[in-house]
């Protein structure tokens, strides 16, 4: 049976608390659907600010939440802006990135699931997934003790670091992100699908492309 390792695949780099991927969260699920068995998704977590140790000033919060206005408005998706980002709150995305990285080392769809319920949780109910308690949480609440359990341990830590450098060693400078990668004789080639949200139509097309191309 083939991989993602052995065949042609996705590479989806995002984070679990960028905005522009959780607009374009039912873009990646529509294309697993439509794609998943061909064309497998391999979720690779960004760590957009991995580590972050500072409390959000008033111009930071106020700046992150305007930007959060404009993915809700060009994406339809839901924000609950009321309770979010409250005084002190650290915008660390190392706890949920590291759910995501250990999700990915069992399935390519659990780490969809995973990506997808803490950005619910994140963005829609404004549940604090910037801290490993906070994650653990959203893990058990959403049916994924065993994840839970592991989410502390030093392999899943890294599991997080070895995605961080995959991001880097990518050079991707923004998420999401799509690469495709396709086995050669010679090592797997790597084509850049798609940078930044892109609506369902475009991405798909931008996809069909990028297979063409390297077929």
């Amino acid at each position: 049976m083939s991989t993602a390792t052995d065949q042609q695949h996705l590479l989806y780099f995002a984070d679990p608390m960028c905005s522009w991927c959780w607009g374009f969260a039912p873009v990646i699920r529509q294309l697993h659907e439509e794609l998943g068995a061909q064309l497998p998704i391999r979720v690779i977590a960004g760590g957009l600010r991995a580590g972050e140790t500072r409390p959000l000033t008033d111009d930071k919060r106020a700046m992150i939440l305007h930007h959060w206005h404009q993915v809700q408005a060009a994406t339809g998706q839901p924000f609950g802006f009321e309770n979010a980002l409250p005084d002190g709150f650290v915008y660390d995305t190392e706890p949920a990135c590291r759910a995501v990285s250990l999700a990915a080392a069992e399935s390519s769809a659990l780490a969809l699931q995973v990506l997808h319920a803490l950005q619910d949780a994140f963005y829609a109910q404004s549940k604090p997934v910037n801290t490993e308690a906070g994650v653990q949480d959203c893990l058990r609440e959403s049916g994924w003790a065993a994840l839970a359990e592991a989410h502390g341990s030093d392999e899943a830590r890294d599991l997080a670091q070895q995605d961080f450098d995959r991001s880097r060693d990518h050079g991707i400078s923004g998420f999401p992100s799509l690469l495709l990668s396709t086995p050669t004789a010679s090592g797997p080639k790597k084509r850049m699908v798609c940078v930044g949200y892109q609506a369902l139509t475009e991405a798909r097309a931008a996809v069909q492309r990028a297979v063409q191309r390297d077929r």
